[in-house]
């Protein structure tokens, strides 16, 4: 019995019954056995069902570009119904570059060389986690450049045309 209302029965052991689609909130659980005509009730079992939480990163946008190497600040909004996120922990390639145990869920990977990530954020509360989609970036080396014509302090006379080459 779920809160009272039958939630099923078996009739052979081993004698398990699967509760299904339960809504967030408290319920109380119990069972009764019939032998021989005689009914007995088990003791109750009460348990709570909590909505798994929602994650989204909001900082960086996916596609965003980065240079070498990179201090990219991590936002994400987590939220749960009926609860309180407790913990949100931010991954780059699925390694942890770590967690935040309050809002504002934000938090700064450091020094990303150059190369394709992949963030994600796991939420965390009342012990169930969720994890937020896929935000990709990309850190980039900055381009070399020099003039190698004319040379520093050089002193061209009037007209004077330059060619700078890269």
């Amino acid at each position: 019995f779920t809160n009272g209302v039958s939630a099923g029965s078996v009739l052979t052991a081993p004698f398990t019954l699967t509760a299904g689609n339960l809504a967030a909130g408290a319920y109380a659980l119990t069972a009764v056995a019939t032998a021989a005509g005689i009914f007995a009730t088990s003791s109750e079992v009460n348990i709570t069902v909590v909505s798994a939480p929602t994650v989204n990163i909001t900082n960086p946008v996916s596609g965003a570009v980065f240079v070498a190497p990179a201090n990219v600040d991590i936002a994400s909004s987590a939220t749960v119904s009926g609860g309180t996120v407790t913990n949100v922990q931010f991954f780059t390639n699925g390694v942890s570059a770590g967690s935040v145990l309050t809002a504002p869920f934000t938090l700064t990977a450091g020094n990303l060389a150059a190369g394709a990530y992949a963030l994600t954020a796991m939420a965390t509360a009342a012990g169930i986690s969720a994890t937020s989609s896929v935000v990709n970036i990309t850190v980039d080396a900055p381009p070399n450049v020099t003039i190698t014509n004319p040379l520093n302090n050089a002193t061209l006379s009037a007209p004077a045309r330059s060619e700078e080459h890269t």
